[in-house]
């Protein structure tokens, strides 16, 4: 039988976050209120403004904004559950700490890329530089040789390749 004092006594934690909670520690990867979280730092372009978030009021202004759209909890492992910080320190805190990743994230990505760009480059310009140092086979079977040396192929047809 329930009594009064029981009415009264608090739930002592969140036991599964709504879609609308930006949850820190591990696991969260996939939950999609981070999902969102990471597009909107995305689309704020938090990465490009590295040195505007610097200054106190500008991560004020995106903590404001990122408060009215998301609830900030994080997962208590003595209890299991889910605790919401609503501390401004705590929650200026998170979001530093997303906003740091969110950079390195971009960083490593844009160095990836561009790192495939360039490695897409130097094989195109190799294979370009190869194919023109190939000596061509003309359709009559006969070889034109531009100094370079010889391959015999199984099929005793040669092949001159400039070396």
């Amino acid at each position: 039988m329930a009594t009064n004092e029981a009415r009264n006594v608090r739930f002592p934690g969140i036991e599964c976050p709504e879609i609308n909670c930006a949850i820190f520690g591990r696991y969260a990867w996939d939950h999609p209120g981070n999902i969102e979280f990471r597009g909107l730092l995305q689309e704020m372009g938090i990465a490009e403004k590295e040195r505007d978030l610097d200054m106190p009021d500008k991560m004020h202004s995106l903590i404001e904004d990122l408060s009215r759209k998301f609830r900030f909890l994080i997962y208590d492992r003595e209890t299991f559950f889910y605790k919401e910080v609503t501390k401004y320190v705590e929650v200026w805190d998170l979001v530093d700490q997303s906003v740091r990743e969110h950079r390195e994230r971009s960083r490593a990505k844009r160095m990836i890329d561009e790192s495939k760009l360039a490695i897409r480059k130097n094989i195109d310009k190799n294979i370009d530089e190869d194919v023109s140092n190939m000596s061509a086979i003309s359709l009559m079977g006969k070889q034109r040789n531009n100094g370079g040396k010889f391959l015999k192929g199984c099929n005793s047809a040669s092949l001159a390749i400039k070396l």
